[in-house]
């Protein structure tokens, strides 16, 4: 794909899904959501909340049409949807981001889906992106996310991980 469509497939993407998706609120802070739910500090006055994307999770955040591009993008990467307010201007940085587990180390891509880029947030402003990571975790083992000096870590339960993983489809007939 030419460089040019995929900026422009990306920004159609980011302020699709802006439009279309429900403030990250009280629904996600069910217990179901919480299991999947991390809050890492990204810069001093901007902690944010870091979503493990699954078949849990994606409903939360993201309505059709957004809801199925976001699906067949989590069954090939490794995507964490963030989201929070500046409680002072702060200078953001979204390069940075990896994945890490046994030792194995992948960087990530962050799309800006509200002030969720390189550059000044006010105070006040809510930010709203997602990072995905090219590589699949074992979900079954601890992973952890970093950026900067912070890191959060992801440990599922199997009850978790059956509830994450959506069913196999059935055989063709």
């Amino acid at each position: 794909m030419p460089r040019f469509l995929k900026h422009v497939t990306r920004l159609s993407f980011a302020a699709l899904t802006l439009a279309l998706m429900p403030p990250f609120g009280a629904e996600a802070q069910d217990a179901a959501f919480e299991d999947y739910l991390r809050t890492m500090s990204l810069a001093p006055g901007l902690s944010v909340s870091l979503m493990h994307l699954n078949a849990v999770t994606l409903p939360v955040v993201f309505q059709p049409p957004t809801f199925y591009v976001m699906r067949a993008r989590t069954g090939q990467a490794t995507l964490f949807y963030v989201q929070g307010t500046a409680q002072q201007a702060v200078n953001l940085d979204t390069d940075g981001f990896t994945l890490e587990q046994d030792g194995q180390s992948t960087p990530g891509q962050t799309t800006n889906i509200s002030n969720f880029e390189d550059g000044a947030v006010s105070n006040g402003d809510r930010v709203d992106g997602v990072v995905e990571f090219a590589t699949k975790p074992d979900l079954a083992k601890p992973f952890s996310v970093k950026h900067g000096s912070e890191t959060v870590i992801f440990a599922f339960t199997e009850a978790q991980i059956a509830a994450a993983v959506p069913p196999p489809a059935p055989p063709a007939q």
